[in-house]
C-alpha cells in the first residue's frame, strides 16, 4: 500500500486583528488545519472569499492562497502539515482553498487543537529527544489527521481519491522510493520494480500523479528538509546531508527553487511563524 505519512511543520495558537493583513508566502505552501475559537477570518483565493467562522473546522489548501485577513478580531487552533503521500498530496491538491470539515464527527478534535503549541515546542528536536508524552501527542495529531483525510475522502467527488488499476502497478517501485530518497535512484532501477519498460513507467507515473519520479524524490527530500529545519537544530550543511545532497551549496540551490527562499530564510521566518 502506498505510504500515508505527513511530515508536520507549525501549530499553536493565535489571535489576530486588523493588522493580520497578509498575502500569500511561500511559507502558505501547505495543507492546514484551522478550528476557529472565536471571530472570523477572511481567506482569499483568485475567485473568491472565504468566511472562517466560530466553533467551526476548516481544512485549508494552503496552494491556493492569495490573501488573508481580519475584519475585527479572530482567535484560531492551527496545524500547517504536508502529506508524504503522492497519492494524498495529489487529491489534497484537488480540494477547493477552504472546506468546512463536521466538527461533531472529528473525536475528541478540541483537546488535540488545544495542546498543539506545547507539541511543537516540545516535539522539536532541539535536544535530540523524544520522551512518551511527546510520542502519545504526535499519534493524537496523526490521529487527527487521518480523520480529517478520511471525512475529506467520504465527501469529496469520486475522482478526486482515485489510482486507476494501472496505477496501482507503481506501488512497489513508490514504497522503494519512500524509504530510498535519500540515494542516487535511477529509472532503470524503478522500473524494473514494476516489471515496465523506463519509457512506460515515467510515461505512467507522470500520468497517474501529473508529476516524474524524480520530481516525486524532490518532493520528499524537500519534506524532510522541512521537517529537519522547522523540528532541529542541524546545520545547513548536515540537513543537506540527511535529505541526500553531498553538497550543501547544490542543497541550498535546490531548496531555494523549490520554496523561493533560501533554508536559512526558512528557518529565521519559522521561528515566527503564524497562520
Amino acid at each position: 500500500m502506498l505510504n500515508i505519512n505527513n511530515t508536520l511543520i507549525a501549530g499553536g495558537h493565535y489571535r489576530g486583528e486588523k493588522t493580520w493583513n497578509k498575502e500569500a508566502t511561500s511559507l502558505d505552501k501547505c495543507f492546514k488545519l484551522y478550528y476557529i475559537e472565536k471571530g472570523e477570518a477572511i481567506l482569499c483565493d483568485a475567485k473568491q472569499e472565504y468566511k472562517l467562522q466560530a466553533g467551526e473546522v476548516y481544512f485549508i489548501n494552503g496552494f491556493q492562497i492569495k490573501k488573508q485577513f481580519c475584519r475585527v478580531v479572530f482567535e484560531v487552533k492551527w496545524l500547517h502539515f504536508l502529506s508524504d503521500s503522492i497519492f494524498l498530496r495529489q487529491a489534497l491538491h484537488k480540494f477547493p482553498l477552504v472546506t468546512k470539515l463536521p466538527a461533531s464527527e472529528l473525536t475528541d478534535f478540541a483537546s488535540t487543537f488545544a495542546f498543539l503549541e506545547s507539541f511543537f515546542n516540545d516535539y522539536s528536536m532541539q535536544n535530540k529527544t523524544i520522551n512518551k508524552m511527546v510520542l502519545a501527542r504526535y499519534l493524537r495529531v496523526e490521529s487527527l489527521l487521518s480523520m480529517v483525510i478520511s471525512l475529506l475522502a467520504e465527501n469529496s467527488d469520486l475522482d478526486t481519491f482515485y489510482l486507476s488499476g494501472q496505477g496501482s502497478r507503481l506501488f512497489r517501485a513508490i514504497e522503494y522510493m519512500n524509504t530510498n530518497y535519500k540515494k542516487t535512484l535511477t529509472l532503470k532501477q524503478l522500473a524494473a520494480l514494476s516489471f515496465m519498460s523506463e519509457n512506460y513507467f515515467h510515461s505512467l507515473f507522470k500520468k497517474e500523479f501529473t508529476v516524474t519520479p524524480n520530481n516525486y524524490i524532490l518532493q520528499l527530500r524537500m519534506n524532510e528538509a522541512l521537517n529537519l529545519l522547522s523540528n532541529t537544530n542541524l546545520s545547513v550543511k548536515e540537513v543537506a546531508r540527511e535529505t541526500g545532497y553531498p553538497d550543501p551549496a547544490y542543497f541550498s540551490r535546490t531548496f531555494s527553487k523549490y520554496f523561493s527562499l533560501s533554508p536559512n530564510k526558512y528557518r529565521s521566518l519559522h521561528s515566527t511563524r503564524i497562520p
